[in-house]
């Protein structure tokens, strides 16, 4: 906390469970368990959205070249997040990581509080539904890979989120659920939604870092299968061997990071 700031900074989810223990009947193991796993969960998701970058990077190597080459003419020192404005070709590439392979695919269960009567269709109170189709409604993610990422064109098409004069569709970028496999749709919480655009800034810039730090390529003696991922919740890639190349002075440039 900022001594001279006048305003304190909100309370934490930590700090809301510490004054509301008594009063939500918690064990100080719940409290605890219920605050550390916030710290799991984001660090779990970010560690597989980040590794499904470096998938994409290795699978895709003219998109990764020119998400590369755009942060290398943009930022001359380690990128940091308020370079995001100027790097409109990272964020689609991170932005369409998400879609390609996103990290919950699952989606999020919701439970219906009342009977919901829709054209001819029907959904009563308290049954689950849950979102394991892609933004068309028809066909799962997987199946729909090669339109966007086609190893023929070696690129991943990134229009959907950049404009001709290179600026983000803020109103698709902005609404993106980052993980979720309904790209074009806001989560129904606003406070959820802003816990998810944290985690995408997290995602971005170590990605940014990643990409401006190392020359990213995959080991030809070690083919990469696209589809290869854990079965679980969170997903995660398989273990895949990609080469990583430093490029110069990145050790100096990262020891002067703040």
């Amino acid at each position: 906390m900022n001594q001279d700031s006048p305003t304190p900074p909100p309370p934490s989810f930590s700090t809301y469970l510490l004054s509301q223990q008594k009063s939500l009947a918690l064990s100080d193991s719940e409290t605890a368990y219920l605050a550390g796993s916030m710290f799991g969960a984001g660090s779990d998701t970010t560690a597989s959205a980040i590794s499904i970058s470096v998938l994409a990077a290795a699978l895709y190597p003219e998109t990764y070249a020119r998400v590369r080459s755009e942060l290398l003419a943009t930022c001359p020192t380690p990128p940091r997040l308020t370079d995001k404005p100027s790097l409109p070709q990272t964020t689609a590439f991170v932005l369409e990581t998400f879609r390609w392979r996103p990290v919950s695919a699952g989606g999020f269960a919701h439970r219906a509080t009342k009977d919901i009567i829709w054209n001819d269709t029907s959904f009563l109170q308290a049954r689950l539904s849950s979102g394991t189709c892609g933004p068309s409604g028809a066909t799962p993610p997987c199946s729909r890979i090669p339109r966007r990422l086609t190893p023929s064109g070696g690129s991943m098409r990134m229009g959907m989120y950049v404009r001709i004069c290179g600026r983000l569709r803020l109103g698709l970028a902005g609404g993106c659920v980052p993980g979720s496999i309904w790209p074009r749709r806001k989560c129904p919480s606003s406070t959820l939604y802003t816990a998810l655009i944290v985690w995408f800034s997290s995602v971005f810039l170590n990605t940014a870092l990643l990409f401006w730090a190392f020359e990213i390529s995959a080991d030809p003696s070690a083919p990469i299968d696209p589809l290869a991922f854990t079965e679980s919740a969170n997903t995660h890639p398989l273990p895949f061997k990609v080469n990583f190349v430093p490029r110069d002075g990145v050790r100096e440039a990262m020891e002067e990071y703040e």
